[in-house]
């Protein structure tokens, strides 16, 4: 819980900083605490009300929590506030889906379809996944979040071309492999 501790000793040090007391939120997120994660997301919206990426949070903590009218609330002010935010979108579809409100939802997933094939990411990918069973469309979002999310490493340079063996060899690396 080391980002808890620092998460926590950043609001200690600048207590009316929005951006910690959302970012507090996602650390109790992922922690399994969402009453929690809520009430601190709530305190980052009432510093800053027009705070897109707290609304955002507070809907994804929403939809782990079923409150889906609570989640579409948010989402909708966050697109009121922001028509571009990264992953709103595909989050409001989803949580439409979830609602079994099916009205427009063809055109929205027309346009959130149309954002990912220019390079945008209007959706996390798991939504994208239940909207479409598109293979480009599947393979763009894809691409698009393991390169933010796990970006090419050269650390280890180029791998480079050894000549064909009657075998297979096989490495396998891994912290259990300790020295005693």
């Amino acid at each position: 819980t080391l980002a808890l501790d620092q998460h926590q000793q950043s609001i200690k040090l600048d207590p009316l900083n929005p951006i910690a007391w959302n970012n507090l939120g996602l650390v109790l997120q992922a922690l399994g605490r969402p009453e929690e994660a809520l009430g601190s997301v709530s305190k980052a919206l009432a510093i800053r009300p027009h705070f897109t990426e707290a609304y955002l949070t507070r809907a994804s903590i929403f939809l782990e929590q079923s409150a889906v009218s609570a989640a579409l609330d948010d989402l909708k002010e966050a697109l009121r506030l922001n028509p571009n935010l990264d992953l709103a979108p595909g989050l409001r579809t989803h949580a439409r889906m979830m609602f079994c409100d099916w009205e427009g939802l063809d055109d929205e997933i027309r346009e959130i379809s149309e954002r990912i094939s220019v390079g945008q990411m209007p959706s996390p990918i798991f939504p994208v996944l239940s909207m479409s069973d598109a293979a480009q469309l599947q393979f763009q979002i894809a691409t698009r979040v393991c390169s933010e999310v796990s970006p090419a490493n050269q650390t280890l340079g180029a791998i480079p071309q050894h000549s064909a063996h009657s075998k297979i060899k096989v490495a396998y690396i891994s912290g259990d492999f300790r020295e005693s």
